[in-house]
């Protein structure tokens, strides 16, 4: 599976280290591409989008599924 997060108040590349940190540990996921300009993250694998969601915004970007 992949999927594309949509991701708010990220502004520099420690955001993107932060956000990359947060997803690369959950279970499941394979690949995590981060893009700072576009304010998403596409992650591959079988990992729970929800629980993707969740530790972006616990890192303290808030973050949703993109449709």
């Amino acid at each position: 599976m992949e999927k594309t997060f949509e991701i708010q108040g990220m502004k520099c590349m420690g955001c993107v280290s932060a956000v990359k940190k947060a997803v690369e540990g959950l279970s499941g996921v394979t690949t995590v591409e981060v893009d700072l300009d576009s304010g998403r993250a596409t992650v591959s694998g079988d990992f729970d989008p929800a629980q993707v969601a969740q530790a972006i915004t616990d890192a303290g970007y808030p973050a949703k599924a993109a449709d």
